[in-house]
C-alpha cells in the first residue's frame, strides 16, 4: 500500500527503523525517556548498538522483545512476549496525515 510505503520514508527520514512495530516501539520508548536505557540494555545483552541492527528486521524485533523482557519483566514475562504478542499496524492516510502535521 502506498501509504504504508511513504510511512515507513518518513520515518526513516526522522531516523526511526524502516519496520513500522519497531519505528513504532521507538516512538513510544522515546515518548516516555526510555530510548537510551533502550539501547544501552540492547548493546549490553546483544554486544551490537541497537542503529546498527534495527534495519535487520527479522532479527531485531526478536532482540528488541528480549530487551524489554530484561527492562520491563512484569510486562513482558518471556524474551519473546513483545515480538509474539503484538499486532499488526495498521498505517491508514489518516495516520500518516497525522504523522507529517506533528
Amino acid at each position: 500500500m502506498l501509504t504504508e510505503i511513504m510511512y515507513r520514508l518518513f520515518l526513516a527520514s526522522l531516523g526511526y527503523a524502516k519496520d513500522v512495530d519497531l519505528a513504532e516501539l521507538e516512538i513510544g520508548l522515546e515518548a516516555e525517556g526510555k530510548l537510551e536505557d533502550f539501547g544501552k540494555t540492547f548493546q549490553s545483552l546483544h554486544g551490537k548498538a541497537w542503529d546498527a541492527q534495527k534495519g535487520m528486521t527479522i532479527f531485531a524485533l526478536n532482540e528488541a522483545s528480549a530487551v524489554l523482557h530484561k527492562l520491563n519483566p512484569a510486562t513482558y514475562p518471556m524474551a519473546d512476549s513483545w515480538s509474539k504478542g503484538r499486532g499488526k499496524i495498521d498505517i491508514t492516510p489518516g495516520k500518516l496525515a497525522t504523522a507529517l502535521s506533528s
